[in-house]
C-alpha cells in the first residue's frame, strides 16, 4: 500500500524528532503547502552553492530554489533572509545595492568554504532528494486528469458507468500499491 508516511520518511528518517532535527542537524520534513521543508543546517550550504552561479538577492533565491526543486521547495523569507544575514556575519557572503535591492554574492572565504566542503558532502543527497520532487510532480499531474475524470463520470455517467469505473479504479490501486511494494523492496 502507498504511504505517505514512508513516502516522508525518505525525507527524514525520524518525523517524530523534526523539529530537533531540522534545527541541530538539517533535514527534510513535512512542510506547510509547499511540500517540503528543509532545515536551517541545510539551507546555508545551499546558498552558497546558489551564490556560486551568481549574485542574487534573497526573492531571487528563494525562487532560485522552488525552481531547482521543481516546486517542491520554497523556503520562507523569515527563513532565506537571516541565513543570509548569518552568512553575510561568517563573511562568506557580502552584499552590496543594485537597483534598491539587497544582493548577495560570494566572498573569498564563501568560495574557498564551497571548495573545502563540496556540494555532494555539504548537502547529503540533495540532488537526488530534488530528484524525487520531480518524480512526484510528473505522477501528480496524472492525478489531476483522473479526477477530472472521475467528476465527470459522477456527475454525468449512469450507475453502471460508476460501477464500471469504480472497478477500473480498484485494479488501477491494486496495481499502483504491487508496483510500490516491488520500488520498496528493492531499496
Amino acid at each position: 500500500m502507498i504511504n505517505n508516511k514512508d513516502f516522508f520518511d525518505s525525507f527524514d528518517e525520524d518525523h517524530e524528532s523534526f523539529h530537533h532535527h531540522n534545527h541541530h542537524m538539517g533535514g527534510f520534513a513535512r512542510g506547510g503547502h509547499h511540500g517540503l521543508r528543509m532545515g536551517h543546517g541545510d539551507i546555508a550550504p545551499n546558498v552558497l552553492k546558489a551564490l556560486e552561479e551568481r549574485p542574487m538577492h534573497g526573492y531571487e533565491l528563494i525562487q532560485y530554489f522552488e525552481q531547482k526543486s521543481y516546486g517542491f521547495w520554497r523556503p520562507s523569507s523569515g527563513s532565506i533572509y537571516p541565513i543570509l544575514q548569518s552568512l553575510e556575519d561568517q563573511e562568506l557572503v557580502k552584499s552590496h545595492d543594485e537597483n534598491g535591492k539587497k544582493v548577495y554574492g560570494l566572498t573569498e572565504a564563501g568560495k574557498e568554504k564551497l571548495k573545502k566542503e563540496p556540494w555532494g558532502k555539504t548537502i547529503p543527497n540533495f540532488e537526488e532528494r530534488m530528484k524525487r520532487g520531480k518524480r512526484i510532480i510528473i505522477l501528480k499531474g496524472n492525478l489531476k486528469s483522473l479526477l477530472k475524470s472521475i467528476r465527470d463520470i459522477g456527475m454525468n455517467g449512469s450507475d453502471k458507468d460508476v460501477e464500471k469505473t469504480k472497478e477500473i479504479l480498484e485494479k488501477a490501486v491494486e496495481e499502483l500499491n504491487k508496483r510500490a511494494s516491488e520500488v520498496h523492496d528493492k531499496d
